[in-house]
């Protein structure tokens, strides 16, 4: 069993057979790899979120219940959940209501592929009815250079499905002669119909989400059958089971690699049915203990990342030990954007659109009539546009790009080397690098003044101008503006928030700024490196990163300058405390919490 100890950090195991690797984490995450130099699946080093990998969504037909096998990516707490690591094979048992779950997981001995082997176990008095749904990022890359260039690493690979095997394949156009091919494919048996399947991610998760609430989880929703030259490519199956009283059935789920289509086509032949793989978990459960240490996955991964794949016995995890984060702004879990009309909604001629006609309006913005701003109206903050509408503000020494979102990423001499916060070329999720929170005191909800990551009802104005961005929102009795910008000449980037009380009675909230560090060009490659602390006569949070080159002696900071009359300013530098055990910035735990921020600072 595998679950995170007292520091945050959590153990991992590897699977391995000479040439394929498999990490895998206690809460499902993990990376897929190929001894060519491949990623095959994509995966961020990240022990506080662990929210990539190769991933099963379950869901209900009849009641709408949604969940993963593992914790990741729906992120629900199970009724009981147990891990268990062996050197040839890995098991992640969840028990849900009256339903239970239990993925096998190993690598072929003899070929380069992967076997999920799920099994679902019905323990009521009826009849279920469960979709059950595959997902992973394809790569077919080298993990530095998908993670350098992934927008235009991802143009070069191109999907296919092939019917008479109700399998997806993928395989990388070459750029040279000199490259190297490599082809993926994914296959489900088991389960009853057809098999639905999709390859494009922007279908599969929607615009503006995340995975754990994807588009394609939606009651009703199907998978689309695009494939071709998806310009974000995915592996995802979906097959129905019906599980009669007291009854069990196993689903296989394959994933595999080869220098060409003959060789995939063969690996999907050899599973045609969950009994197929029979044989290869007989010899996994035999494996030797001297294969736990040939995992072909670097160092730093698992130094950064936090995992170690080297776990205890099996035994129970607590329920509460993988308790989610609260979802959204409520306390009592509810999300934002499924509250039922918690929080009141706003009327958009508070925000003046009635009296402003824009210019060359589209059905999502236009111009000012003095042509000066570019103007983003957002009938509610989780509506969003096909893609994200950006600005670039920069001078001389510093600069950040946002989007219409209100996510941001912010750079100081160089853009590429010496970021100070991330930044994700994901038009799909458009995630928050960098994310504004505002929280009643009161009545305990929050929500961002920005359209994300967490909106609040009512709509949102979004204005890109030359030198700033600027967002408006009227939400729970206050009026909200944001501005961002940077000074002509210092190094700086400058977000002002202002709040009008419209509510007729006095009002208690509080102010959050996320921004996390990474000073270098990659999070997963220098935010172990970072160092901070807290200058006390300013307030300032202090960052350095003295192995980032020529900018080793650069200094990072973050500081607030409150208004008169506003309240002490509490501060943290670690991102875990802020962001909680798997959460995000969609859901962090600081924000659910009453309890101030911990002032924590160091390496």
């Amino acid at each position: 069993m595998t679950d995170r100890d007292d520091s945050g950090d959590r153990r991992a195991g590897g699977l391995f057979n000479g040439r394929y690797a498999v990490l895998l984490t206690a809460a499902g995450g993990g990376v897929s790899t190929v001894s060519r130099g491949f990623a095959l699946t994509r995966w961020t080093a990240d022990r506080t979120r662990d929210a990539d990998g190769f991933f099963v969504y379950l869901r209900d037909t009849d009641s709408g219940y949604t969940w993963s096998a593992g914790y990741q990516p729906v992120g629900r707490a199970a009724d009981r959940y147990q891990t268990r690591f062996s050197p040839g094979i890995a098991k992640l048992t969840r028990r849900d209501g009256d339903l239970e779950t239990r993925t096998e997981v190993c690598v072929a001995r003899d070929a380069d592929g992967e076997l999920r082997r799920i099994t679902l176990t019905n323990h009521a008095a009826r009849a279920r009815r469960i979709e059950l749904t595959t997902y992973a990022e394809i790569v077919l890359n080298s993990a530095a250079a998908d993670a350098a260039h992934p927008a235009y690493s991802k143009l070069f690979v191109q999907t296919g499905w092939m019917p008479e095997r109700q399998s997806l394949v993928a395989w990388r156009r070459l750029r040279s002669p000199e490259d190297q091919p490599l082809w993926l494919v994914h296959r489900l048996v088991g389960g009853e119909g057809e098999t639905e399947y999709e390859t494009d991610r922007m279908r599969f998760v929607g615009r503006g989400r995340t995975m754990a609430s994807p588009a394609a989880m939606e009651a009703g929703a199907r998978l689309s059958g695009t494939v071709g030259n998806v310009l974000d490519p995915v592996f995802s199956l979906r097959r129905m089971v019906v599980l009669e009283p007291g009854a069990s059935i196993q689903l296989l789920a394959v994933l595999g690699t080869g220098y060409d289509r003959r060789e995939v086509e063969a690996l999907a032949d050899r599973y045609e049915s969950p009994d197929a793989a029979g044989w290869d978990f007989d010899l996994a459960e035999r494996a030797s203990p001297a294969k736990r240490d040939e995992l072909a996955v670097p160092d730093a991964w698992l130094r950064c990342g936090g995992s170690h794949p080297d776990p205890p016995e099996a035994k129970d995890v607590a329920p509460e030990r993988f308790s989610p984060v609260p979802q959204g702004c409520h306390p009592d879990g509810t999300s934002p954007r499924t509250d039922g009309g918690r929080v009141p909604s706003a009327d958009p001629d508070l925000l003046g659109w009635a009296g402003e006609s824009l210019r060359f309006w589209n059905g999502h913005g236009g111009f000012s009539a003095d042509g000066r701003e570019y103007v983003i109206r957002l009938a509610t903050g989780a509506h969003r546009p096909p893609l994200p509408w950006t600005n670039v503000v920069a001078n001389e020494e510093a600069g950040f790009i946002v989007s219409e979102s209100g996510a941001a990423h912010t750079w100081c001499a160089n853009s590429r080397e010496n970021r100070l916060t991330p930044w994700s070329n994901d038009p799909v999720a458009d995630p928050h690098g960098e994310a504004l929170y505002l929280r009643d005191e009161e009545a305990g909800v929050f929500w961002s003044p920005t359209p994300g990551p967490v909106p609040g009802e009512g709509p949102y104005e979004a204005r890109h101008g030359f030198g700033y961005s600027r967002w408006r929102h009227a939400g729970q009795g206050l009026a909200q503006e944001t501005v961002m910008f940077v000074p002509r000449s210092d190094p700086l980037k400058l977000v002002r928030l202002s709040l009008e009380n419209r509510s007729g009675r006095a009002r208690r909230a509080s102010a959050f700024a996320f921004f996390p560090w990474v000073l270098g060009g990659l999070p997963q490659e220098s935010g172990c490196e970072v160092v901070t602390r807290h200058d006390a006569a300013t307030g300032a949070v202090l960052a350095v990163q003295r192995a980032r080159g020529e900018f080793a002696g650069r200094v990072a900071f973050a500081a607030v300058v409150p208004c008169g009359g506003s309240g002490a300013v509490a501060w943290t530098a670690d991102r875990a405390e802020f962001l909680g055990a798997y959460g995000s910035a969609e859901r962090p735990a600081a924000l659910a919490r009453a309890e101030r921020l911990a002032g924590r600072a160091g390496a």
